[in-house]
């Protein structure tokens, strides 16, 4: 009797520890994948491309004015494509100027007839503390302005954004 119980035991403990081992993926290395069936392509891979600040992005609006504050400082630039011919331009920005100067700046920018851009929505601070976004189309595409202030620093990080039209 004793040395069934301890039989039954010890294949319980057996039993246990495999349904551990199983459950926390270990026996995942041991799981052979699905093979892709011919004829389906895998996705294509978008392409990002950092330029130097000093750098002009090719694909940041040329036809379209938009000057960067005086008092901001590139820091980062990015440009994107996807498969499709998308193309997004970032350029990063640090300015001394405090978060509603900034949001003066660009407000009155876009919404100057002469320079093309027309302002669509915008997210100010008294809903987000330090943070406001603007958003404003253009015949070449649409740009978004996320403008965060840190009152440590007293510097304002401008992420400004341009998704061409195709």
């Amino acid at each position: 009797m004793k040395l069934a119980i301890q039989l039954i035991l010890i294949f319980a403990l057996v039993v246990g520890v495999g349904f551990l081992f199983k459950s926390s993926g270990v026996f995942v290395a041991f799981h052979t994948p699905t093979p892709v069936t011919s004829g389906v392509q895998p996705t294509p891979i978008n392409r990002i491309m950092t330029v130097a600040a000093g750098d002009d992005l090719s694909g940041f609006p040329g036809s379209i004015e938009l000057p960067l504050p005086a008092s901001a400082t590139i820091i980062k630039q990015y440009q994107a494509t996807t498969p499709t011919g998308t193309v997004q331009v970032t350029k990063m920005l640090e300015s001394s100027k405090s978060l509603d100067e900034n949001i003066s700046y660009f407000r009155n920018l876009f919404k100057d007839p002469k320079l093309g851009w027309k302002l669509i929505s915008e997210i100010g601070p008294t809903t987000t503390p330090n943070h406001a976004a603007l958003f404003a189309s253009s015949a070449g595409g649409i740009m978004t302005v996320n403008l965060n202030y840190t009152p440590t620093a007293k510097k304002t990080v401008i992420d400004l954004s341009f998704v061409i039209n195709k």
